[in-house]
C-alpha cells in the first residue's frame, strides 16, 4: 500500500482520501468521548456512591492522561517513521478504556479508566492535527482542518444523544458506551494499511529569497555558470566599500532575529493559553450544562440531556460553516470574530431568560477557535509535533483546570457558573488579541528580513556579473 507514496513521502488521489476519513473519525471518537462524561455524571454518582463534586475529579483524572499523551505524541511525531502506528494503538487503547467504565463499580478504577482515555485522546489530538497539516501541506490544510473539528463537534453533538437512547431503552449507559468502543476500533482499521506521512523538510528563508530573486533573472549562461567560482572571491575583495558595511549589516540580522524569536514565543505562548482557555470553557460547558439545568433552573434530566446536546450540535454546525468560510477569509480574521462572538454569547447566557437560545450561541462562535489557532500558527510560524504537543498540553490543562474551579463554584452555588463561563470568555479574547500583536510583529520582521535578503542576492549576482565583464578577454 505505501507503494502509492511519492518520493516526497506524501499521499496523493485515493488514498490521501482515505487517510484523511480516517483522520475525520478518529477525531469524531474524541468528541464521543469527550462528552459522554457530563450527560452520566448524576448515573455515576448513584453508581459509585460518591458526590456529584467529588465526580469533578474525573474530569482532572482524565485532563491528567490527556496532558501526558499530548507530550508523549508531540515527541514521537517528529521521529516515528510509522506515524499511522502511533495512532491505531491509541485508538484500540482507547476503545478499552471506554469500554471498561461502565464495568468497574470503584471510584479509583473508574477515574484510571477515564485518565488511560484521556492519554489516547491527547495523542490523538496531537497526532492528528500534525498528520493532517503534513498530508495536505501548509496553505492547503485550512478547510481540511476545519471539516476534521466539525467531526469532533459531531461526535460531542452524538455522545448526549446515544447516552440518552440507552438510559431509555435499558435503564442505563452501557450500551452507549460498549458501542462508543466498537465505532472507535472500526475506524482505526484504515490507519493500519499506511505508514503515515512523514515530516517535510523545513524550507530556508535566505535561501528561499537568493533562489526566487535567481528565478527573476533568469538561467545564467553555461560558461558563466563554470566561471563564478573562479572569478567571485577575487574581484568581490578588490571592491572597496563593500566590507564596511557588513559589521552593521549583521548587527541589525541578528538583533532582528533575537525579536522575533522573542516574539515568536510570545506568540506561541499567547496561542496556547488561547487554547487553555478554550477548550476549559468548552468542556466545562459541556460537562456541567446538564448538572447546572437540573439544578438551577429546573429542568427535567431528559431536557437537561437535550440541551446539553444542544450545545454541541450548534458547534458541529458552527464548524461546518467554518469550512466554507476558511477558505475565503484568514485564520486571523475568524479567529477575531469567533472570539468576540463567544464573549457576547456568554454574557447572554449570564443574563438571558433563553437559555437555549444562549446555549447555541456559545457553542456556534466556539466552534471554530481550535482549527483556527492551529491553521493560524501555521501562517505565522512552521508547525512541529513539539510546537502542536504545545498547544495540545496546554489545551489539556485547560480541560483540567477549569472544569475543576466550575465544580468548585457548583459547591458554593449553581447559579455561579454563568458568570465563570463570562470570566473565562473574557479572558480568551483578552489572550487572542495579545497573541495576534505577537504574530504581527513576526511578520513585519520577516517581511524586512526577506526584503533585505532579496536585495543583497540581487546586489551580489549584480555584482559577481560586473566581475565577470571587467575579466580579461581569452
Amino acid at each position: 500500500m505505501d507503494s502509492l507514496l511519492s518520493p516526497e513521502g506524501t499521499y496523493a488521489g485515493r488514498t490521501r482520501t482515505m487517510i484523511t476519513i480516517s483522520y475525520f473519525g478518529c477525531f469524531g471518537s474524541i468528541g464521543v468521548c469527550l462528552a459522554s462524561l457530563g450527560p452520566i455524571l448524576l448515573t455515576l454518582s448513584q453508581q459509585l456512591d460518591v458526590s456529584l463534586d467529588t465526580l469533578g475529579a474525573l474530569f482532572v483524572a482524565r485532563s491528567v492522561g490527556y496532558l501526558l499523551g499530548a507530550g508523549l505524541s508531540g515527541y514521537l511525531v517528529d521521529r516515528l517513521h510509522h506515524t499511522h502506528a502511533m495512532l491505531l494503538v491509541t485508538m484500540l487503547t482507547c476503545a478499552v478504556g471506554t469500554l471498561l467504565v461502565p464495568i468497574l463499580n470503584t471510584f479509583a478504577f473508574v477515574a484510571a479508566a477515564f485518565s488511560t482515555q484521556g492519554i489516547c485522546m491527547g495523542v490523538l489530538d496531537t497526532g492528528g492535527n500534525v498528520l493532517l497539516i503534513w498530508l495536505h501541506g501548509s496553505g492547503r490544510v485550512e478547510p481540511y482542518m476545519q471539516a476534521m473539528h466539525c467531526c469532533f463537534g459531531l461526535g460531542a453533538f452524538i455522545g448526549p444523544l446515544l447516552v440518552e437512547l440507552s438510559v431509555q431503552q435499558t435503564g442505563g449507559f452501557s450500551a452507549s458506551f460498549f458501542l462508543i468502543s466498537a465505532t472507535m476500533v472500526l475506524w482505526s482499521v484504515p490507519l493500519s494499511f499506511h505508514r503515515g506521512p512523514r515530516k517535510p523538510a523545513p524550507p530556508s528563508d535566505s535561501a528561499k529569497a537568493c533562489r526566487d530573486s535567481s528565478a527573476n533573472e533568469g538561467p545564467q549562461p553555461p560558461s558563466r555558470q563554470v566561471e563564478l567560482s573562479v572569478v567571485t572571491a577575487p574581484d568581490l575583495e578588490a571592491k572597496e566599500g563593500t566590507t564596511h558595511s557588513q559589521p552593521t549589516e549583521v548587527v541589525h540580522t541578528v538583533e532582528e532575529s533575537d525579536a522575533r524569536s522573542r516574539a515568536t514565543y510570545w506568540f506561541v505562548g499567547l496561542s496556547a493559553l488561547v487554547l487553555l482557555i478554550y477548550v476549559g470553557a468548552e468542556v466545562a460547558f459541556g460537562g456541567y450544562i446538564f448538572a447546572y439545568s437540573v439544578k438551577a433552573l429546573n429542568m427535567s434530566e431528559p431536557e437537561a440531556r437535550l440541551i446539553n446536546s444542544s450545545f454541541w450540535g450548534w458547534l458541529t454546525i458552527g464548524r461546518l460553516l467554518a469550512v466554507p468560510a476558511s477558505t475565503r477569509l484568514s485564520p486571523a480574521v475568524m479567529l477575531a470574530g469567533c472570539a468576540s462572538g463567544s464573549a457576547l454569547s456568554a454574557f447572554a447566557f449570564r443574563l438571558s431568560s433563553l437559555p437555549w437560545v444562549a446555549t447555541g450561541a456559545f457553542g456556534l462562535f466556539m466552534a471554530p477557535i481550535f482549527p483556527c489557532v492551529i491553521t493560524n500558527a501555521e501562517r505565522v510560524i512552521s508547525v512541529t509535533g513539539r510546537m502542536t504537543s504545545c498547544f495540545v498540553a496546554s489545551a489539556a490543562f485547560g480541560e483540567m483546570l477549569l472544569p475543576f474551579v466550575v465544580a468548585q463554584c457548583f459547591r458554593i452555588s449553581y447559579s455561579s457558573f454563568p458568570d465563570a463561563i463570562c470570566i473565562f470568555s473574557v479572558c480568551q479574547f483578552i489572550a487572542f488579541v495579545s497573541s495576534h500583536q505577537a504574530a504581527l510583529h513576526i511578520l513585519r520582521g520577516r517581511s524586512r528580513s526577506s526584503t533585505s535578503q532579496s536585495v543583497t542576492c540581487t546586489h551580489d549576482s549584480s555584482h559577481i556579473s560586473d566581475s565577470f565583464d571587467n575579466q580579461p578577454k581569452m
